[in-house]
């Protein structure tokens, strides 16, 4: 199939996901076509776009990427350096093949040979496990739950305050109650996930009792104050602003504490 039949199709498949094709998306899906790398980071495709389009951003790329992937428009390879790769998802321009990866220098071959297939099946038999190109990360949710919430964390167990007790009243200080924060630059800024649970959200699924007055507090302080979530990803703040306290406000929010669980 020509590169133009293939970029009408790929246009074609975004439209039908209700998504504009700007023309950043459509310089960033061309660098598949003209690359000679079949297997491009998102570093190399912003090294090869930017000098024809200085507009384009890494962080857009990055975005596009991600957008590309979740429409199955590219598929992500991960050869275990700590860069994502993407390809093309397309079967008129790719065949069905596997990857070789030098453990020295890095360098990736792409091959074919239909032993893989028949070596798939041989272990599908004999060892009833099932080889697959796809992974479900919704399958390791229950684990990594269960991984978090065994995970050993050191405190100074001052005035015997844990464990916390859902009788007393417990005072939440600093704005990330509010919000999930994430900043860096490795491929984990890029994650997405269906629920996030909060200091205070944690909590309250375990019942505990929160200071409701220094919560609105900084509900109020944060709407005047809103979050920093940077221009993108790789470009978020290392730090926020925080809400100063006084003294004489963290003393009366403690006798209020102290009072309710006397």
């Amino acid at each position: 199939m020509k590169k133009s039949a293939v970029m009408n199709t790929l246009k074609k498949k975004i439209r039908e996901h209700k998504y504009k094709f700007t023309t950043q998306r459509q310089v960033i899906l061309q660098a598949f076509l003209e690359s000679k790398e079949n297997h491009m980071c998102a570093e190399d495709v912003y090294e090869f776009v930017r000098d024809n389009n200085p507009e384009i951003g890494l962080a857009t790329v990055y975005r596009s990427l991600e957008l590309f992937t979740s429409l199955e428009l590219l598929k992500k390879l991960d050869f275990g350096d700590g860069r994502s790769r993407y390809e093309l998802n397309d079967h008129n321009l790719a065949h069905s093949h596997y990857h070789l990866i030098c453990l020295k220098c890095g360098k990736v071959i792409e091959f074919s040979y239909d032993f893989m297939n028949k070596m798939k099946e041989k272990i599908k038999k004999e060892k009833r496990i099932v080889m697959t190109r796809k992974l479900d990360w919704n399958v390791y949710i229950d684990t990594a739950a269960k991984t978090v919430a065994e995970g050993i964390v050191m405190l100074k167990n001052e005035h015997h305050a844990l464990p916390l007790s859902k009788e007393k009243e417990i005072a939440v200080f600093g704005r990330i109650q509010l919000h999930y924060y994430k900043s860096g630059t490795g491929s984990g800024g890029m994650v997405n996930v269906s629920k996030v649970t909060g200091i205070v959200d944690g909590l309250l699924e375990k019942g505990a009792k929160i200071n409701k007055e220094l919560l609105e507090t900084y509900e109020q302080w944060d709407k005047e104050h809103p979050f920093d979530v940077g221009e993108g990803w790789g470009m978020e703040p290392w730090c926020q602003e925080e809400m100063p306290l006084e003294e004489d406000f963290v003393q009366s929010i403690t006798c209020i504490k102290t009072a309710s669980s006397s």
